[in-house]
């Protein structure tokens, strides 16, 4: 006890050296608080790290099929605009297979 030296202010050096030491107590107490909240809090965004990592993976999938099934639709869109375009042309070419578009033989009437 090396209060006892410093004579009558060793009661009050005591107090305060008491209230020091409670004072340090509670300040480790608070320190190891926010410490475990911390490493919750670091736990918490790794566990949504990788949770968003998986989200972007799913996303980056997700277009690539919507790209895949965007190109096929526009391939279906290109043969049907084809297979119309073709029915069309077969249709007037008999329309037109009806007429006769070889030059007439018979003479014109006379002009007067």
């Amino acid at each position: 006890m090396w209060w006892l030296w410093l004579g009558s202010g060793g009661p009050k050096l005591k107090r305060l050296l008491a209230a020091h030491c409670s004072t340090e107590r509670t300040m480790r107490a608070r320190l190891d608080g926010l410490k475990k909240r911390l490493r919750a809090k670091d736990d918490e965004l790794g566990r949504k790290g990788l949770e968003m990592e998986g989200l972007a993976r799913s996303l980056r999938e997700a277009r690539a099929e919507n790209k895949r099934l965007q190109a096929e639709l526009d391939k279906g869109k290109y043969e049907v605009k084809k297979n119309i375009t073709r029915n069309f042309m077969d249709q007037t070419a008999k329309r037109t297979s009806s007429f006769s578009l070889e030059p007439s033989t018979e003479a014109p009437p006379p002009a007067e």
